[in-house]
């Protein structure tokens, strides 16, 4: 496991999920193909681990959650300046990105990353 990876995917994925579940004017519907409520019970079972737990619970997603955890974290870099992503995810874009590339998207892959 690196220690490095693991603490920036439990910073940035439970940043980008607090704030999408919790974000008023967005249509979680259309921008992430979910129910607003999908997304908060995604953080509800993400939010209390620990960082070195953070990669091992990756794994044990279903495919669905795997998908729309990568969605949020890609709306989050495609809407946000990198100024906007350190002070809201607390993370560079490049820490970002590398946290997004663990999450391999399997169900819509006009949703992969780019290279």
């Amino acid at each position: 496991m690196n220690p490095e990876l693991a603490f920036n995917a439990y910073i940035f994925l439970g940043n980008a999920l607090n704030l999408i579940a919790n974000a008023t004017g967005l249509d979680h519907q259309a921008a992430l193909g979910v129910p607003k409520e999908a997304i908060a019970d995604l953080y509800a079972r993400l939010e209390p681990l620990k960082p070195n737990e953070i990669l091992s619970a990756l794994q044990t997603l279903s495919t669905e959650e795997t998908d729309l955890l990568f969605r949020c974290c890609h709306l989050c870099l495609t809407q946000m300046s990198d100024d906007e992503l350190e002070s809201k995810m607390g993370l560079t874009r490049h820490s970002a990105e590398e946290v997004i590339h663990i999450l391999t998207p399997t169900t819509d892959p006009s949703f992969r990353p780019e290279a």
